[in-house]
């Protein structure tokens, strides 16, 4: 069995992957596909990549090479949308197409397959959770930390418009406004709106609570979440963001909106507030503040469910399973 996995992590300028982005799922899954004994050959978001000698290709993103499905392949599809959010109507018509062509279509929660089933594409389904390698995320038991100590809140992720670091910015100033000795670290590979958000940390004058820390590797990571209290992810889409399943294999308690699949990664899915309600998300964080070590003891007990259900291993298997179904 050979599999060709088609990604833009794959032709990453390796500067970039070994400073901002050392693994993701693509990365860990054809890793482990090779482990298990199978042929893995990678490649970009090429028109013109030779697929000819794979017996299926795994596409990951809607991206160019899902344009080559409108001349459909002699190869079997498999096909990751790593997303849920909208898009526009020209790139509608690509995902529809390649919905139609692939033989599988591979979802990462119960939450992307409601939202991706239909008629046509009910059959082909197949809900296969990230796996995330556990190395630099021990569980950890936290307390409510004692004066003079700050509560320590972490964000990780891009700095663009969909994950709206603005809000956990705006936050920081909120809960000092109430009395509450706060600090926000932010994490980032993608600085794209850096420069708006120190002048908002500026404006708002909470620049002695909040640090821009720029891209960490694994291990750096690993440690920002065991000294952080909370994470806060105010993204207003996802699909199963690993930063998430990070933070629960920690034990950290984390802060978010019912998007995606993260009520499936997280302790408490009922107090997830949507994705309009951010009055109720700063509630949230402040009702986890002021009952931290309730919600550090349920996420320390969550941890345990979150390494089983995002294990490496499970999303491997899950993979050869589909892609021997195939043939």
């Amino acid at each position: 069995m050979h599999i060709h996995m088609v990604s833009g992590i794959f032709v990453s300028p390796d500067e970039f992957r070994n400073r901002n982005l050392q693994e993701t799922m693509e990365t860990i899954l054809a890793d482990g596909l090779r482990d298990r004994g199978i042929e893995v050959t990678t490649g970009g978001h090429s028109l013109t990549d030779n697929w000819k000698h794979a017996d299926i290709v795994h596409i990951h993103h809607l991206a160019n090479a899902c344009l080559r499905l409108f001349r459909p392949p002699k190869q079997k599809i498999v096909f990751t949308r790593h997303a849920t959010k909208d898009i526009p109507l020209h790139h509608r018509l690509v995902l529809a197409q390649t919905y139609r062509v692939a033989d599988a279509l591979v979802v990462l929660s119960d939450s992307e397959r409601h939202l991706a089933a239909t008629p046509q594409t009910h059959a082909k389904l197949h809900m296969i959770h990230n796996g995330v390698n556990p190395e630099f995320f021990a569980a950890v038991r936290r307390t409510q930390p004692l004066a003079p100590e700050p509560f320590r809140m972490l964000y990780v992720g891009q700095l663009i418009e969909l994950k709206r670091v603005e809000i956990a910015v705006q936050l920081v100033a909120n809960l000092r406004a109430k009395g509450h000795n706060v600090k926000l670290d932010i994490a980032y590979h993608r600085a794209t709106l850096e420069s708006r958000l120190m002048d908002l940390v500026q404006q708002l004058g909470i620049t002695d609570s909040v640090t821009f820390l720029g891209p960490l590797n694994r291990q750096e990571l690993g440690s920002a979440m065991h000294s952080a209290h909370l994470l806060v992810h105010p993204s207003r889409t996802e699909a199963l963001p690993t930063v998430v399943t990070e933070a629960g294999l920690t034990g950290l308690p984390v802060a978010a909106f019912n998007v995606g699949g993260i009520r499936e990664q997280v302790y408490a899915p009922e107090q997830l507030p949507p994705p309009h309600d951010i009055d109720s998300f700063y509630s949230l964080t402040t009702s986890i503040i002021e009952n931290y070590d309730h919600h550090s003891q349920l996420a320390s007990e969550h941890a345990r469910i979150v390494r089983n259900r995002f294990s490496v291993d499970a999303m491997i298997d899950g993979h050869i399973r589909l892609y021997e179904s195939l043939l």
